[in-house]
């Protein structure tokens, strides 16, 4: 793997594991609180971070009007995101970071769910 590669991951590793902490401990804003950053991938020129992240908000688990307000408070803040992320990582280029919601957890479980219901099925029809 060319060297190229591998500093940008680690930029990314860097970015995913500080911007976890600054969620948690430095925004003061509580709706931010149930936001859990799911993985960060950098372009190759350093000018964008795409930060996916999840809402662990039980109650709108499966809303999209709730994921497109936790999208649009995400991009608000971004701008003090990075600058708390420029302070802690010291890089010449900070990213810009963009805010994605990421649906995966969700999928998986509606797959998960699909898949138990099949099993249950295959096993009342063969012992009947």
């Amino acid at each position: 793997m060319p060297k190229e590669y591998q500093r940008i991951e680690r930029i990314a590793d860097l970015i995913y594991k500080e911007l976890t902490v600054v969620l948690q401990k430095e925004i003061a804003d509580p709706r931010l609180r149930f936001i859990t950053i799911t993985s960060v991938k950098v372009t190759k020129d350093l000018s964008f971070a795409d930060i996916l992240f999840t809402q662990l908000d039980r109650d709108n688990l499966q809303d999209n009007q709730s994921k497109e307000i936790a999208v649009n408070r995400l991009k608000k803040a971004a701008s003090r995101l990075r600058y708390a992320l420029a302070q802690r990582l010291k890089l010449r280029i900070m990213p810009t970071l963009r805010f994605f919601y990421d649906d995966l957890d969700v999928q998986r479980q509606h797959l998960h769910d699909l898949i138990d219901k099949a099993i249950t099925k295959d096993k009342a029809r063969r012992s009947s």
